[in-house]
């Protein structure tokens, strides 16, 4: 089955879940929160559903951990959530049971490595499409030459956030908010600017992120990039 068939079957089966765009008991309706209070309160409620979101930084900073914990809250409220990964670095493991498990199993939770760099932008636009994902994640892309405003009204029209993930902040055209992790050299701490409407805002945690997840395997989120 190609990856295109995939999707449009998921698509086609997503009455037993619900669709991001009808999903609004039990939280924002505008935004998944990420529950950490600090950073929800920067950004509208949580990630704003319905547009792109930039969210960047190095290694070992700390934005792969908060993804995870973003997947997590998106599930738990019903929606299935994708990461099409274009670097071929992440470590699915730890990702795969993170969410409650409701009477019809976890929603779905896919890692997509296209096997070109360009794919990247091509298998986002569509699993956005399909409607079958609140959270559509995407790393590895050229965004200074993607159909950005196409990929946002496909989030606006099935009501999903679609976080753009990159090293370097300012990368993504048309981002509502964006969002930067990175290293104090101050201090043995590490810092979180969020930029959007009205001032920056800026947390700083010490050596650990504030929400581990409670059954947090302790595997690493990342691996090698494939030789």
């Amino acid at each position: 089955m190609t990856r295109s068939s995939a999707v449009s079957a998921l698509a086609d089966r997503v009455g037993a879940l619900a669709r991001a765009s009808e999903l609004v008991a039990g939280v924002r309706a505008f935004a998944w929160p990420l529950g950490w209070p600090e950073l929800d309160s920067a950004l509208p409620g949580g990630v704003p559903r319905g547009q792109v979101t930039e969210w960047a930084g190095p290694r070992s900073a700390g934005k792969t951990a908060a993804v995870r914990q973003l997947v997590r809250a998106v599930r738990d409220a019903g929606a299935g959530a994708a990461y099409v990964d274009g670097t071929a670095t992440l470590a699915p493991a730890p990702w795969v049971l993170v969410g409650t498990l409701g009477p019809n199993g976890a929603p779905p939770f896919w890692v997509v490595r296209p096997p070109v760099p360009g794919g990247v932008l091509a298998a986002a636009e569509e699993l956005l499409r399909s409607g079958a994902f609140g959270l559509v994640i995407a790393e590895g892309a050229d965004w200074s030459r993607t159909p950005v405003l196409r990929l946002q009204r496909l989030a606006q029209e099935t009501g999903a956030a679609l976080v753009a993930v990159v090293e370097r902040p300012g990368r993504v055209p048309l981002a509502g908010f964006r969002v930067q992790f990175s290293p104090d050299p101050r201090s043995e701490s590490y810092r979180v600017q969020v930029w959007g409407r009205g001032p920056i805002h800026e947390l700083a945690y010490v050596h650990d992120l504030p929400y581990r997840l409670p059954t947090d395997s302790g595997l690493p989120d990342r691996r090698a990039p494939a030789g």
